[in-house]
C-alpha cells in the first residue's frame, strides 16, 4: 500500500469495514482490535510500520498466534497488569495489550485524540467509531476526545503538534485552548519521552509552523523556559525582528531550502542532500532554535541602531548543550548543537571579511579544518539564519547566499577528497624526521600543514616537511631554540 497526499480529502474513506487483506498475517479472532494511530494510517492510506492491538481476553495467546502467523519473535515488556507483548517481524512491530475497561468503546474513550480513537475489529472489519473520527480526518482536524487526556498524561499536549504536524493536520481551537490551560504540567512528562516527541516533530517538512503555534499556546516556552526571553528581546538596524520571531522565520528558511532545493545553487543543493541523508537531520532545526538562545543575556546598547550581543555564539553553545542534556540528549548529539550554534556566525564573518578584502586563504582553511563534515549543515543554517533577518531583503540581495554557495561546492569539490586523504606527516615523522620531543607544538605544526595542504599549497610528504620544519623554528625561536 503506498502513501498518498494527505490532503487529498479523496482518500479518506467512508467505509464502515476495511478488508482483511490490510491484517495480512493477523488472525481473525474474536474481541481482538486494531486501534489509535495504524488504523488512521490506513485510513489515509500510509503503510504503518507500528500496530497496536487490543484484546478483551486471552491476551498473552493471541499475542502467540501474532507471533506464529507473522514470523516475528515475541517479547513480555511491562509489569503484570500493565504488560504489553510485542512481536517484532523484519518490517513491522505488533505491540498487543489488554483493554482498558470492559469494552473496546470504553478503551477508546480514554484516547488522547478523536484520530486515535478508532478501532477496527480482527475478525470482521468493521470500524468502531464513537468519536466522529472518520469526520475530524475529512476535515483534517485534531480533536482531543477528553480534556482530561492532558490531565492523564500531559505529554499529550506535545504529541498534538507533532500529529499534526506529522499529518498536516490543524488543531481544532477547542484543542488548542485546552492545551494552553494545561500547558504548566509539561513539567510532569519524563524528559525522555518529550524528546522522542520533539525529534518526531523535527524530523517533519513542517515544524516551524508547529512551532508557532506551540508559543501561542505557550507549550514550547514550558518546554524550554529559556525560550521565553527570546520574546520582545529588540535587535539592530540589520534585523527586522525581535529574537523570538527571527528565530521563527529562521526556521522557515531552513525547512523551505530541505523540501524545495531546486532553487539553490549546486554546492548548496549538495549540502542539502548531504544533510537530508543523516539520520540525524532533525537536530539541524534543533540547534537553529536554539542558536540565539543566549542573546537576552548578552544584549548590550540603548538604541535599536547600536544594539549588541558580544559573544551570544559562545555562551548560546553552553546554554543549548544544557538545554540538550536536560531533555536527555545523547552526549553526541548534545556536542553537534553545541557545535553549530557556538559557530553558527563563522560563514557570515568569512563573507565579511570577503568584503572588505581580508579574506585569506588560510582563513578559509582554518574553517574548513575547524569545522570538518560539519560544514555542510553548518552553512545551511547559517544562511537560514540571514535570511530570517529579513527574507525581503537578504534573498534578493543575494552576496552571501552566493559565498555560502561557493563554500559548499568548494568543500565537496575540493576540501573533502583532501580530508578523506591519509595524512601528509604524522607525529612520527616529526620525532623521527626533525628530532622534535613530543610536546603541544605537534598540533601546531600538524594544523599548519592540514592547512596549506587544504589551500593546495602543499601536495606531498616532502612539502609538508619543509613546512613543518618551518613552523617548528619559527614557533621555537622565542624559547631560544
Amino acid at each position: 500500500m503506498q502513501n498518498k497526499n494527505v490532503s487529498d480529502p479523496a482518500i479518506m474513506t467512508e467505509s464502515s469495514h476495511i478488508p482483511p487483506a490490510a491484517f495480512e498475517g493477523l488472525p481473525p479472532a474474536p474481541g481482538a482490535f486494531i486501534v489509535g494511530g495504524c488504523l488512521r494510517d490506513l485510513l489515509l492510506q500510509r503503510t504503518p510500520k507500528d500496530y497496536d492491538i487490543v484484546c478483551l481476553a486471552h491476551v498473552r495467546r493471541f499475542a502467540e498466534r501474532v507471533a506464529a502467523g507473522t514470523g516475528g519473535h515475541l517479547v513480555a515488556l511491562g509489569k503484570p497488569g500493565k504488560r504489553v507483548y510485542r512481536i517484532i517481524t523484519a518490517d513491522r512491530t505488533f505491540d498487543v495489550v489488554a483493554a482498558v475497561g470492559t469494552s473496546v468503546e470504553a478503551d477508546l474513550r480514554r484516547r488522547d485524540f478523536t484520530v486515535n480513537a478508532m478501532a477496527c475489529e480482527l475478525r470482521s472489519g468493521r470500524i468502531i467509531d464513537i468519536a466522529g473520527s472518520r469526520r475530524d480526518l475529512q476535515a483534517r482536524c485534531i480533536r482531543m476526545v477528553s480534556e482530561s487526556a492532558f490531565e492523564k498524561d500531559p505529554l499529550r499536549l506535545l504529541r498534538a503538534y507533532r500529529i499534526a504536524a506529522m499529518l498536516d493536520f490543524d488543531i481544532e481551537h477547542r484543542t488548542a485552548a485546552a492545551i494552553g490551560r494545561h500547558a504548566s504540567k509539561m513539567a510532569a512528562a519524563a524528559a525522555e519521552r518529550i524528546r522522542d516527541e520533539l525529534c518526531k516533530l523535527f524530523s517533519t517538512p513542517r515544524a516551524s509552523r508547529h512551532l508557532s503555534q506551540m508559543a501561542q499556546s505557550g507549550l514550547v516556552f514550558e518546554i524550554i523556559p529559556a525560550l521565553r526571553d527570546l520574546v520582545g528581546c529588540r535587535q539592530n538596524r540589520h534585523h527586522r525582528y525581535d529574537v523570538w520571531r527571527h528565530t521563527l522565520a529562521a526556521c522557515r528558511e531552513l525547512e523551505h531550502m530541505l523540501s524545495a532545493p531546486s532553487g539553490l545553487a549546486p554546492g548548496l543543493r549538495r549540502a542539502v542532500a548531504l544533510v537530508q541523508r543523516t539520520p540525524d537531520a532533525w537536530l539541524l532545526k534543533f540547534s537553529l532554535l536554539l542558536h540565539d538562545i543566549a542573546k537576552p543575556a548578552v544584549r548590550s546598547g540603548s538604541a535599536d541602531r547600536n544594539v549588541h550581543f558580544f559573544g551570544h555564539a559562545g555562551k548560546g553553545a553552553a546554554l543549548a548543550g544544557k538545554i540538550a542534556a536536560g531533555l536527555r540528549f545523547s552526549a553526541a548529539e548534545c556536542s553537534r548543537i553545541a557545535f553549530l550554534v557556538d559557530n553558527h556566525m563563522r560563514p557570515l564573518q568569512l563573507f565579511l571579511l570577503q568584503v572588505r578584502r581580508e579574506l585569506t586563504d588560510r582563513a578559509l582553511a582554518r574553517f574548513y579544518l575547524h569545522c570538518g563534515r560539519s560544514t555542510p549543515a553548518l552553512l545551511l543554517l547559517s544562511l537560514a539564519d540571514h535570511f530570517g533577518k529579513d527574507s525581503r531583503r537578504y534573498r534578493t540581495a543575494g552576496d552571501f547566499q552566493d559565498f555560502a554557495a561557493d563554500l559548499a561546492q568548494r568543500y565537496f569539490t575540493e576540501i573533502a577528497p583532501r580530508m578523506r586523504q591519509a595524512p601528509l606527516i604524522t607525529g612520527r615523522d616529526l620525532i623521527h624526521g626533525l628530532g622534535l620531543s613530543p610536546s603541544p607544538l605537534f598540533r601546531i605544526i600538524l594544523d599548519g600543514v592540514n592547512q596549506a595542504r587544504l589551500i593546495g599549497s602543499v601536495t606531498d610528504h616532502r612539502a609538508a616537511m619543509d613546512l613543518a620544519r618551518k613552523i617548528a623554528f619559527s614557533a621555537e625561536k622565542p624559547e631560544g631554540v
